[in-house]
């Protein structure tokens, strides 16, 4: 299936559901053209990701790191880890997305599963993201893996969950065997991001400064701008742009607010500015954004 949009709460957690409580995984077959300007915004999760390319290229970002993937690699992402994805120009990219919690594997969070063999990996900040290829044996095995899990998923024939838990079972176990060194390591993520993200999250709609943002986290602005450059590649009042537009994007979907309204909501002082920046963005007014998704009907990465 396709993921249609994307939710987050106030701190950039995605809130979607995956599967059933009991049983929480989910398989997307997405294309990237259905999200706003080809891209998924910055979002953390608990769930594992694994990312699969079947057509065009990927780039994968995190906190510090950029991945470009292309047909056929693919991607392990870490849970609750900071990241963003987006096609390479405007070709398009297709992509198989496997997103599960911890539990599938182990069972229980107080299983000797979950202690020994899964949080390791889990709680390992050296890990955050790692690229698969075909040409590295172990990791050609994990995307072969992936496809399995895939296919189990779409054809849920006599006892496809214990068949999908197996298959994510042994990607997992290649991922330990195969990365006993980095799992050793000891590194620390930079908390101070995550802070300012939320500022600028939560005061989105007044007018924000630098020195705000970064006071937010108790820096200087030129470390807050040092360290929105080192690790999302971007400054933080281009990020808060981009959180304005993506939320207007969302308002005018989903509501039938003016538009002068939703431009003052998500921050812009005035309606001129407003249609400035979003046709910079998105390539389209606000109104002709309106009317293209009310005609198509088509989803987009929501915030």
């Amino acid at each position: 299936m396709q993921l249609r949009e994307i939710v987050l709460d106030h701190s950039l957690r995605e809130l979607t559901v995956r599967g059933q409580p009991d049983y929480p995984v989910a398989v997307y077959e997405n294309d990237m053209a259905g999200f706003l300007n080809g891209s998924v915004p910055w979002h953390w999760h608990q769930e594992i990701e694994l990312v699969r390319i079947r057509q065009g290229t990927l780039i994968v970002e995190t906190e510090g790191q950029r991945l470009v993937l292309r047909e056929g690699e693919g991607a392990f992402l870490n849970a609750g880890v900071l990241h963003r994805m987006s096609r390479e120009g405007s070709r398009n990219c297709q992509m198989c997305n496997i997103v599960f919690a911890p539990q599938i594997i182990s069972g229980t969070e107080s299983s000797l599963i979950h202690s020994r063999y899964l949080l390791p990996l889990l709680h390992c900040t050296a890990l955050p993201i790692l690229k698969l290829s075909r040409e590295i044996p172990w990791q050609g095995r994990a995307l072969e893996l992936m496809e399995q899990t895939a296919r189990t998923w779409t054809g849920q024939e006599e006892l496809w969950e214990l068949a999908l838990r197996q298959q994510l079972t042994e990607l997992w176990t290649l991922l330990l065997r195969e990365n006993r060194q980095v799992l050793a390591q000891r590194e620390q993520r930079d908390p101070r991001l995550k802070t300012m993200l939320l500022y600028l999250q939560e005061h989105m709609a007044e007018p924000v400064r630098l020195e705000d943002a970064a006071a937010a986290a108790g820096v200087s602005p030129r470390e807050c701008t040092r360290c929105f450059r080192r690790h999302l590649d971007t400054t933080p009042m281009a990020y808060l742009i981009q959180l304005r537009i993506r939320t207007a994007a969302a308002m005018l979907e989903r509501t039938d607010d003016p538009v002068t309204e939703i431009g003052l909501a998500v921050g812009f002082g005035s309606p001129s500015y407003f249609g400035k920046v979003f046709r910079e963005s998105t390539g389209l007014s606000p109104r002709e954004y309106r009317q293209r998704f009310q005609k198509e009907g088509t989803g987009t990465a929501r915030t």
